[in-house]
């Protein structure tokens, strides 16, 4: 009887103690959700290569569009005119050029009259407005100058003074086949033009006067090479040259109506 009173006794506190314990708590389970990352796939299609870039020619020609000369080539002279005149204002007949390089000569005497009148001569254009001024002295001068003018259609306008005698010639120098020989003279009376060959050259100039001494190198083809001397007063020097075009080359040549001078070329070996 005891027995089992004790069995009863041990299943009453199992059955309390299953029920003062409370049930496990469920479990809290947190999801988290990754990012995700869309990738948009795009179809390319291959791209046309660059084209090459466009060659600058390396042959260009660095002379007058209207006129390039030939080494090779014989050119004549060619003579527009001569006229004279007895003092007053004079415009000659107009030329037409068909080369850059044209050679003017002029001699006048403004004492004529006495005085010292002023003479004064213009190259004109085709329209015949003043295009350059050529001279301008008082009293006596004779010269020639060379000029680099479009090719067409010139003239000179000249002011003498009331009686200054005057004479005037244009001409277009030829090409030339003779090498520089010792050029001797005075004022502005610019030499014959004359064939370099390719080398190396020594300019020598002796020049007595008071006055501006200026001479340029210029190409029969019309292009001016160098400005060579560029001196006040006597002067006495050599300037080196180099000739890389075999060709026709003039001497320009400025200096006071009563100076002298003397130009020698050697050429080096």
């Amino acid at each position: 009887m005891r027995a089992l009173r004790a069995v009863v006794v041990l299943a009453a506190l199992v059955l309390a103690g299953c029920a003062a314990t409370p049930p496990p708590a469920a479990e809290t389970v947190t999801v988290t959700q990754a990012p995700v990352t869309v990738i948009q796939t795009v179809s390319v299609e291959p791209s046309s290569p660059p084209p090459p870039p466009e060659e600058t020619p390396t042959n260009a020609s660095t002379e007058s569009a209207a006129y390039v000369e030939a080494p090779q080539e014989s050119l004549p002279r060619v003579r527009f005119w001569k006229n004279f005149g007895e003092g007053g204002d004079a415009v000659p007949p107009f030329f037409n050029t068909s080369r850059p390089l044209v050679r003017f000569y002029f001699s006048g005497n403004g004492n004529d009259c006495g005085g010292q009148d002023n003479l004064i001569v213009h190259i004109l254009n085709a329209e015949g407005h003043r295009e350059l001024l050529w001279i301008n002295e008082i009293g006596f001068y004779e010269g020639a100058r060379y000029f680099i003018l479009p090719s067409g259609r010139h003239g000179l306008e000249i002011q003498s003074g009331a009686c200054g005698n005057w004479e005037a010639q244009v001409d277009q120098p030829g090409t030339s086949t003779s090498p520089p020989g010792n050029m001797t003279g005075f004022s502005s009376n610019s030499p014959d033009c004359f064939f370099l060959e390719t080398g190396f050259y020594r300019f020598n100039f002796d020049h007595h006067g008071d006055s501006n001494f200026i001479v340029s190198l210029l190409r029969h083809s019309g292009t001016k090479q160098s400005l060579l001397v560029n001196e006040i007063g006597d002067y006495r020097g050599t300037v080196p040259v180099s000739v890389s075009l075999p060709a026709t080359y003039c001497l320009d040549l400025q200096a006071a109506p009563h100076a002298d001078w003397r130009i020698t070329v050697a050429q080096d070996d």
